[in-house]
């Protein structure tokens, strides 16, 4: 896989997945881990995390996304998967949860009135202070390939 790929959501809510203290991921119901690949990210609950191994269709590893040392556990639940850029996972000022894929259906004046400049992935940033309330997208891969719409409409709406 290149440094990001071209999927805003490969799969979310097929089934349930499971996260340890250790980054052991289980899958329940039609989760199917070997869907994935190593680098893939993880979103389970709040808890981002990137796929560090794939045993089978219903075991895999994890470390978390943001880089940490310690893996935050994740009871079963709904999950989401993406290609999100490699590079979040080691930059100390980017949250995982916070970066978008806005897909060209999703480039619409709507998009364009938000400050979005072009398909790709967009790090979204909300402001503080004296900003409070202004919302900032910044294109981190601009790519007009990506697809796979994810659950971020109420965020990017087409």
């Amino acid at each position: 896989m290149s440094s990001w790929g071209n999927k805003d959501i490969k799969a979310s809510s097929g089934g349930t997945a499971a996260v340890s203290t250790a980054g052991a991921v289980t899958g329940a119901g039609s989760a199917d881990l070997t869907d994935f690949a190593v680098g893939d990210f993880l979103r389970v609950g709040t808890n981002d995390y990137v796929f560090t191994a794939i045993a089978s269709a219903t075991a895999a590893t994890v470390r978390q996304a943001d880089g940490a040392a310690t893996i935050a556990a994740s009871t079963a639940a709904a999950y989401e998967v993406s290609e999100k850029p490699l590079s979040i996972v080691y930059s100390d000022s980017v949250d995982a949860g916070l970066i978008y894929g806005a897909d060209p259906a999703e480039m619409t004046d709507d998009a364009g009135a938000q400050g979005i400049a072009h398909a790709g992935w967009l790090k979204r940033t909300v402001g503080t202070g004296g900003r409070s309330g202004r919302v900032q997208y910044e294109t981190l891969v601009a790519m007009s390939s990506i697809s796979g719409d994810a659950g971020d409409d109420a965020v990017l709406s087409e």
